[in-house]
């Protein structure tokens, strides 16, 4: 039984069942306050944690365990990217890791920080620092 059932049978006036003692009103009020209460705790401190999976993209550290992982390889990889935002104490939650204008722009003859392709090869001297829209996995777009 959740606790959210509980509270609602307290407010129907069905718990506890018949024939066992009842509560007073004030102290049903009383429970059912704790209750809210905790509940709307419970609510907050979830809040992106619906048991679905939230798109987010990878913070710095993940970004650079990832390169690791794939390439066998360690450095400072998200150097330069900005700064992974909090939620709650966590740089690795959904709520606090969307893309922004910041992560998708790039500068004409730079590296855009959303295309791990090219920045890749760019970190391992592989590619140039020359990014145009006629090149790479990313020709055509235009970010205005």
């Amino acid at each position: 039984m959740s606790w959210q059932l509980v509270l609602d049978n307290l407010h129907l006036g069905e718990l506890p069942p018949e024939g066992e003692k009842q509560p007073s009103p004030a102290e049903v009020e009383a429970i059912t306050t704790s209750i809210e209460a905790s509940l709307a705790l419970a609510a907050k401190k979830l809040k992106g944690h619906t048991g679905e999976v939230v798109l987010r993209r990878l913070n710095g550290t993940e970004y650079e365990n990832t390169i690791e992982d794939l390439f066998d390889v360690r450095g400072d990889f998200a150097e330069g990217f900005p700064e992974d935002a909090l939620e709650d104490g966590f740089d690795n939650l959904g709520a606090a890791l969307m893309l922004s204008a910041e992560h998708l722009a790039f500068e004409p003859g730079t590296v855009p920080l959303c295309n791990l392709y090219v920045s890749v090869l760019n970190r391992f001297g592989l590619a140039d620092t020359t990014f145009g829209t006629a090149t790479g996995p990313l020709a055509g777009l235009e970010i205005g």
